[in-house]
């Protein structure tokens, strides 16, 4: 079923009201601890001049932060949420991903980091991460990953949009997520 550029930027456009309604009520155990996660997962977030998904930290890219982001990939407690992540937005998923897999979880992770986006754009950001995953695999492999490049695409994620080089941020942004696809469509 084909849905219109309209009806799909009417449903993004619900799904958003959805996320900013949850986030005014205090959500008990599963409200945002971190103010930089609370600013990050904010949907107006972007409402104050230059978008985050194009703002960039210069300071990450010194040889001593990228030795510690690339630490933080095999630190036991950031492992265990990004595996807790996949088991719960890829149910049933044993190692191989396709694409429609990876395009209808990663729908519902741009509508929560970039709730302006329209659908078009994202789709097309999403085509680009899942081909940059694939590149180099045979042509008949090109339709999947395996359980190891996501793990690695979600690393990479969390590294890419959380504000600190922190294993307890990017746990708890793992966990923000997955609370928050539950209400993403």
């Amino acid at each position: 079923v084909d849905i219109s550029d309209d009806e799909e930027d009417k449903k993004m456009d619900d799904v958003n009201s959805l996320m900013k309604e949850m986030d005014e009520k205090d959500m008990g155990e599963n409200k945002i601890k971190n103010p930089d996660l609370q600013w990050l997962f904010n949907p107006n977030r972007d409402d104050q001049g230059k978008v985050y998904h194009d703002d960039g930290n210069s300071q990450f890219y010194s040889e001593e932060n990228s030795k510690l982001r690339n630490d933080l990939k095999s630190d036991p407690a950031v492992k265990e949420a990004i595996e807790n992540f996949i088991k719960e937005a890829f149910k049933g998923v044993q190692n191989t991903i396709t694409w429609d897999m990876y395009l209808e979880v990663f729908k519902k992770v741009g509508i929560i980091l970039r709730p302006k986006a329209d659908s078009y754009e994202l789709e097309k950001a999403i085509k680009e991460d899942f081909d940059s995953d694939t590149e180099g695999r045979p042509p008949e492999q090109k339709d999947s990953i395996d359980r190891l490049k996501l793990f690695d695409s979600l690393y990479e994620l969390a590294d890419l949009w959380c504000p600190n080089i922190d294993a307890q941020e990017i746990v708890e942004f793992f966990a923000t997520l997955k609370n928050k696809m539950k209400y993403a469509g």
